[in-house]
């Protein structure tokens, strides 16, 4: 055979093999606090106001909320995180104490984490596999969390492994 034929059925087999490996991309699934967040109970409701912004504690006194962000389910890989941002509309700094909570009710994983948001500023919690969030991410993935008056929760993240093909 010819040197050409030889690379022609090289570049041939290469290409077919190379359809069946996997590639993997990190997805960030974004959804704004007063979308993926609503206040806990009723009586809690006069003091959490949606904003375009945020989901805000406008009231005199701490308030509880609950997120649920979204999640690809089926394809993903690996779950690689859980994020809230907040934020602080007051001068002072607060303490916003949220759990995680990932699994069916019956077994529940929960993980509680803590942040001190600045006065007029914001930070982020993260929960992550290393706190217990399912590695497949074939569990939902809720916050609840406990937000004094003038801390808003702005952002929900969920970053995931998914593999996308080649």
């Amino acid at each position: 055979m010819h040197v050409l034929t030889y690379l022609a059925l090289g570049l041939a087999a290469a290409s077919a093999a190379g359809s069946a490996i996997a590639v993997d991309r990190t997805i960030y699934a974004q959804a704004n606090g007063s979308g993926a967040c609503q206040a806990a109970l009723p009586n809690y409701e006069g003091q959490i106001r949606k904003r375009p912004l945020a989901i805000q504690n406008e009231g005199d006194a701490s308030a509880f909320l609950t997120c649920s962000p979204v999640s690809l389910q089926g394809n993903a890989v690996h779950a690689s995180g859980h994020e809230l941002v907040l934020v602080n509309l007051t001068a002072t700094a607060r303490q916003v104490n949220c759990t995680g909570v990932s699994g069916p009710q019956s077994g529940a994983t929960y993980m509680p984490k803590s942040v001190a948001v600045p006065g007029n500023g914001s930070a982020s919690m993260n929960w992550t596999e290393a706190d217990g969030v399912g590695a497949m991410n074939l569990d939902t993935m809720n916050m609840s969390c406990n937000i004094p008056p003038g801390i808003g929760v702005r952002t929900v993240y969920t970053r995931q492994l998914v593999d996308v093909g080649q």
